[in-house]
């Protein structure tokens, strides 16, 4: 079952600042592994230790996404970039 992906309001907060100091390919690299959660939801590590069902995935080590599975929805919770 596809699973509509939703963002938290600080997610959406994590994209606007990603997107002001980030080239465009990395907020739409981004944007598309999200998507992709719709179709793949059990994907990224478990994280129960941090809060029940919260899993975390990790983008080719440039940023990692916070999101927590539902009925029909994937919430992304956070998007944190990796330090440089």
């Amino acid at each position: 079952m596809d699973h509509r992906v939703v963002f938290a309001p600080e997610a959406r907060d994590d994209l606007i600042r990603i997107a002001a100091r980030s080239p465009l390919r990395e907020l739409v690299r981004i944007e598309t592994w999200c998507a992709d959660l719709a179709d793949e939801p059990e994907r990224g590590l478990r994280r129960d230790d941090l809060f029940p069902g919260l899993r975390i995935l990790g983008l080719e080590g440039r940023a990692a996404i916070a999101f927590h599975i539902g009925l029909d929805t994937v919430t992304i919770d956070r998007i944190v970039l990796a330090a440089r």
